[in-house]
């Protein structure tokens, strides 16, 4: 993600902290698993008006669509897949919102705490998105992930 691909120090999820989870003042409600589930398997055509699937859209357009194709058909680009993310050993709802909040690889971080796990460089190439923003940015991701984009 990141309206930059910017070279920095790789932060990969196997070093996430067990039990990890964002600074308290920073979290968002939690939302229960089968509304989970739903944001990211329910067709597009069921959630496309949904506030949440507007707003990560938006959000994936101008910091992620820079690095990220949302084409299959753009091979010039990386089109998130799950099968890619699970080759990059980034696996589950935990791991990809720690890499959209501290970064990995090339790609900046985007929380406001993002010094607290993330390099100077990627933490500092981007404005910190807010926290509903974060949540909704990574249930349309999964979202057109679980689709292929489609």
């Amino acid at each position: 993600f990141g309206g930059a691909c910017v070279p920095t120090a790789s932060k990969a999820t196997e070093d996430m902290p067990k039990g990890w989870a964002p600074a308290k003042d920073l979290q968002v409600p939690i939302l229960p698993e089968d509304e989970l589930r739903r944001r990211h398997t329910a067709a597009s055509k069921q959630v496309m008006e949904e506030t949440w699937y507007k707003q990560g859209e938006r959000t994936f357009r101008v910091q992620c669509a820079g690095c990220h194709t949302m084409n299959p058909a753009t091979p010039e680009k990386q089109l998130i897949t799950l099968d890619g993310l699970k080759e990059h050993g980034i696996e589950g709802d935990t791991a990809v919102q720690y890499v959209i909040r501290y970064g990995k690889k090339k790609m900046p971080g985007f929380a406001a705490d993002c010094l607290d796990y993330g390099d100077y460089l990627q933490c500092m190439s981007t404005t910190p998105l807010k926290e509903d923003s974060l949540r909704n940015v990574q249930d349309y991701l999964l979202n057109r992930a679980t689709a292929g984009w489609k």
